[in-house]
């Protein structure tokens, strides 16, 4: 009696099965490839900055004044979504809107402001 009458006796017994695995697999990671995936990276911005030293009548600083000036794919970015006007103008409360999502974690940054006098930081 022959038990292997339906099979070749010198192939392994799994070997079939581990074949087809094996080509399911590739056949899988062929089709991820092939499918696009978001980037999830954080875009890089480049910014023009002007400041304005602001002083009182005894000549002492109060304030500085930042205004910041965003590359033109950041900003492209920044505009997608918003709402133009009839006169294809932005708005200032959208503008407003903007510029207040995009400074309000800059305060834990100092705004990326650093003053120092004599060596020492000033705040």
């Amino acid at each position: 009696m022959n038990i292997f009458a339906d099979r070749d006796p010198y192939r392994a017994p799994d070997m079939d099965r581990s074949r087809r695995s094996l080509r399911l697999a590739f056949a899988a990671a062929l089709l991820l490839s092939l499918m696009p995936f978001r980037a999830m990276a954080h875009p890089h911005v480049f910014v023009t900055t002007r400041e304005v030293i602001v002083f009182d009548a005894d000549g002492r600083i109060t304030a500085i004044k930042n205004a910041w000036t965003f590359d033109d794919f950041y900003t492209a970015f920044l505009e997608q979504g918003l709402d133009k006007g009839p006169d294809g103008r932005y708005s200032r409360e959208t503008l407003a809107g903007l510029a207040k999502t995009n400074t309000e974690g800059l305060s834990d940054a100092d705004y990326f402001t650093f003053i120092k006098a004599n060596g020492r930081n000033v705040k």
